[in-house]
């Protein structure tokens, strides 16, 4: 699907954010995993949550999808055993990291494979070598680290050291661990995305014994076999809400957002706190349950801002770049190269065919500010962020411009392009 999107057509208005696509995920895990039925409301829709409800019916839940978003899991008491040897994890590195992990709290052997983003850029290297030290067996079934790849075997607790600088391989090992009948320790070496691994402590609860020393992070997990089954909503998003944000707070535009969790250990809620420091203006407030924006924000003067924390905002944060005055350097942004796209590659390309002054550091990006900005035909790179960063850049920029292969943004925010256009934005499909 390529889109024609009309430059400065955002009107403003009221949004409910939509449904975290993390925490839809790890729902769909723990109450697959718990003994009893589990009921789940407001579970994102998208095709990352269809393949983990496949790959949780694939271990034997059975999920009943009541009304869209609402579903009813019973679970298999800790015990997965899996109906097929074969999993497709679609895109998604959530599935990717964190059902073969789960899939091995018992024995069993399956092979693991899916789109070409997961055969090319998602590592399971660091995921490999954690199972591989609690007693898994694999093998590569063609490129080296990456999927298709056959597991076998049956996790024990123990010791594991594994990298962290991609959260999902620490919760993956996190919640495998709970499961386990004993005590885990992992030592998390080169640790990031901190809040992605607090957000899975805090569904482990006392579960899990958390140190830092020197350089690393050490997690000791006292596993249980059996959970109980819950009622769980799932709040909103943090990361889709930054691009309805960004484009109010650039064009100076009111908007008013609700249906947050202020309380939630989210990491791209960070974002907004970002902003809120650096926006001289001050036009961002956050309410109870949620946000408004009501003016044109202003950042001035050179700014460093490491985005290890709120990785996923790494290519909304170089638009935003694209209107600031002064110089942003964008940093701690190497783990956002092996996403869907090489995002840092990707964004800073598309940015360039508009006007913008950007380049490519070893684990960020630089951008000079206020250099007009014009349309442009962009291309997505086949990725959810990049799609709708450059939607907002296009919003921002002088004459209308082309977004190439737009319909990616499915994974994460299905409703992404009807709620811009329902808040004025003029698109059409070409």
């Amino acid at each position: 699907m390529d889109l024609q999107i009309t430059s400065g057509s955002f009107k403003g208005g009221e949004l409910i954010a939509p449904a975290s696509k993390s925490q839809s995920q790890r729902a769909l895990i723990f109450a697959s995993m718990a003994s009893g039925e589990s009921e789940l409301i407001n579970v994102l829709q998208s095709p990352d949550i269809f393949a983990m409800i496949t790959a949780c019916e694939a271990m034997g839940a059975k999920i009943l999808c009541q009304e869209s978003g609402r579903y009813s899991v019973t679970g298999i008491s800790g015990y997965p055993k899996l109906c097929s040897s074969r999993i497709n994890v679609g895109g998604s590195g959530q599935v990717l990291r964190f059902f073969p992990a789960i899939a091995l709290c018992a024995f069993n052997e399956f092979s693991l494979f899916g789109d070409e983003s997961v055969a090319k850029r998602r590592s399971m290297a660091d995921l490999l070598t954690g199972l591989g030290q609690l007693g898994i067996n694999f093998d590569y079934l063609d490129r080296v680290g990456y999927a298709p790849v056959n597991l076998k075997g049956k996790l024990s607790p123990g010791f594991v050291s594994v990298k962290g600088y991609d959260s999902q391989v620490v919760s993956a090992l996190l919640i495998a661990a709970s499961y386990l009948g004993g005590v885990t320790t992992i030592k998390v070496t080169e640790p990031g995305e901190l809040p992605w691994v607090k957000l899975t402590q805090c569904w482990l609860g006392d579960q899990v014994e958390y140190s830092a020393k020197n350089t690393s992070n050490i997690y000791k997990v006292t596993g249980k076999r059996l959970h109980e089954p819950f009622s769980y909503t799932v709040p909103g998003d943090f990361s889709s809400i930054a691009y309805f944000v960004a484009v109010a707070a650039i064009l100076g535009k009111p908007l008013k957002i609700d249906g947050l969790d202020w309380s939630q250990p989210q990491g791209d809620k960070i974002f907004i706190d970002i902003l809120i420091k650096l926006d001289k203006n001050k036009v961002i407030e956050k309410t109870r349950s949620g946000l408004i924006v009501k003016g044109q924000m202003r950042l001035e003067s050179n700014l460093t801002i490491d985005v290890n924390e709120c990785i996923d905002m790494v290519t909304i944060l170089a638009v935003i770049g694209c209107f600031a005055n002064g110089i942003l350097e964008i940093t701690g942004a190497k783990v956002a190269t092996e996403k869907e796209s090489n995002r840092l590659l990707a964004i800073s390309t598309e940015l360039k065919k508009m006007g913008a002054d950007i380049s490519v550091k070893e684990d960020g990006l630089v951008i000079r500010g206020l250099v007009p900005i014009k349309g442009a035909d962009c291309h997505s790179w086949q990725d959810h962020r990049v799609a709708m960063a450059l939607t907002i850049a296009a919003l921002g920029a002088s004459g209308d411009s082309i977004i190439r292969e737009a319909a990616c943004i499915e994974k994460s925010n299905a409703n992404f392009y009807r709620e811009l256009n329902r808040l004025g934005v003029k698109i059409a499909v070409i």
